[in-house]
């Protein structure tokens, strides 16, 4: 009996450490590969009605943000293609995905044609979008620092950028986000391919508001955990966390270990200022905000104000394919996945009971000094929640720029794969609610002190600390 139980825990631990790894498998599996097949007339209607029926079934109001309008309009469009290529029938797709404004709902980008295709399709400079411009921010043999870019190969930028913007659900500062991260890629979507014909202006433009100096301190090591998130002193009373992604799921016990290292340190060395700098963070294990957060407040809180989540035979089908086949009869030994797969199709299940307001176990190594959040507009998703819960109960002084989404909002996201056209579409389940529990609230994290995201953008470690030493005594 003794063998016995000991067996099943090493096998529950097995396939728990297995299933993060499974997961983070259907992401990269489920990629879309464009064929060189074309649509008819009546398998381009076929794979619009798919997709709409998947939506419906699937998301939990998926209509509450979007522009109806918009929508039919676009769905009239492609519907009255007689025929379209693949390629073209994505990228008609993005526009009708996008007029439903949830940023959790998106295509898989074709990234293995896009290799195939053009090894390096890359602008030759690298650059910022401003006031519906391309800016360049690094000086080349043809390019100085300023330039305003005004067409690529014949197509003007503005037009270019009213197109790309389209593509991307969520708030403007996130759709800005994204087409200045992916503007390469939606180049080659729309066949504007190197070798580039880049036409830019002659006058440059000021970017940023640089500082006076560069600010540099006297640093110790950096503690590292996957290249994820860093801890470094920068001097005598300041420690920086620099919080650069949160996908960890396998090595959750490494991560506690080297959270303890850190916040040993950070009381050994009598840190009187944390920063935690989630600029561009897009995400990931929630987990790993919550474990953060048990290291910097005492006070009672909760992580999020609850969720709401619609049950689909499409999300019960992608639970099973996270767990590998020997594990799946413990499924439903965990109670929220038990009552998910009890639960009927097309019901909601409105978990508040694991979200009350709790108070702090005792962590002796809980930092109790001023702490400093940096955010802006590529602060994203689970990053985002780990930012609202701060904001919410008041745990550190907030500086930056707005996050990149709305905190009621999407996610449980489910890969989904468009019948004929192979296409696949991600589609989120559930609706996240604030910390503070304003389900009618359509802010994101809104920072105490402003900084413009052209300025963080050049802002380094010690620009930061700067900033906060120049502002806060």
């Amino acid at each position: 009996m003794k063998f016995k139980s000991i067996f099943l825990i090493l096998l529950i631990a097995t396939f728990l450490c297995e299933s993060c790894s499974v997961e983070k498998a259907i992401f990269n599996k489920n990629q879309t590969y464009f064929s060189k097949n074309k649509l008819t007339k009546k398998e381009i209607s076929k794979e619009v009605d798919f997709f709409i029926h998947q939506l419906e079934e699937i998301t939990l109001n998926p209509y509450q943000l979007a522009n109806v309008d918009k929508i039919k309009h676009q769905i009239n469009t492609l519907k009255s293609y007689e025929n379209i290529s693949v390629k073209d029938f994505f990228r008609e797709m993005l526009i009708l995905i996008g007029h439903f404004n949830i940023a959790h709902l998106y295509l898989s980008f074709p990234y293995k044609n896009y290799k195939e295709e053009i090894k390096n399709n890359k602008l030759p400079f690298k650059f910022k979008i401003k006031n519906n411009s391309i800016v360049i921010t690094n000086k080349t043999n043809k390019y100085n620092i300023g330039n305003e870019v005004i067409s690529i190969n014949g197509k003007r930028v503005d037009s270019l950028l009213n197109r790309f913007y389209k593509y991307i659900g969520g708030t403007e500062v996130w759709k800005k986000t994204m087409v200045e991260k992916n503007l390469n890629q939606y180049l080659w979507l729309n066949d504007i391919k190197s070798p580039f014909d880049v036409k830019t202006t002659k006058n440059t433009k000021t970017i940023y508001k640089d500082f006076d100096k560069k600010h540099q301190s006297e640093k110790s090591v950096i503690f590292n955990f996957s290249n994820k998130i860093n801890y470094q002193k920068i001097n005598d009373s300041v420690g920086y966390i620099s919080f650069k992604r949160m996908d960890i799921y396998k090595n959750l016990k490494g991560y506690e270990e080297f959270l303890k290292t850190v916040f040993s340190n950070i009381q050994k060395d009598k840190i009187q200022k944390l920063v935690i700098d989630v600029r561009n963070n897009p995400g990931g294990n929630s987990v790993i905000g919550e474990k953060m957060i048990d290291y910097i407040n005492d006070k009672p809180f909760r992580y999020s104000g609850g969720k709401k989540w619609k049950v689909s035979k499409a999300y019960k089908k992608h639970f099973k394919k996270m767990f590998p086949f020997y594990a799946r009869p413990f499924l439903k030994s965990d109670t929220t996945i038990k009552e998910y797969f009890n639960s009927p199709n097309n019901t909601i299940l409105n978990k508040t009971t694991n979200y009350l307001i709790k108070k702090p176990k005792k962590n002796n190594l809980r930092f109790s000094g001023n702490i400093y959040l940096v955010v802006d507009n590529g602060t994203f998703s689970s990053a985002n929640i780990f930012a609202n819960a701060i904001e919410d109960f008041n745990m550190a002084t907030i500086i930056g720029e707005k996050t990149g989404e709305v905190i009621n909002d999407y996610g449980e996201i489910v890969a989904v794969k468009f019948k004929k056209s192979g296409i696949y579409v991600w589609i989120p389940s559930a609706i996240f609610i604030r910390a503070n529990g304003n389900e009618a609230d359509k802010n994101p994290v809104i920072p105490d002190k402003h900084i413009k995201q052209e300025v963080l953008d050049n802002m380094s470690k010690d620009d930061i600390v700067h900033f906060i030493n120049s502002n806060y005594k």
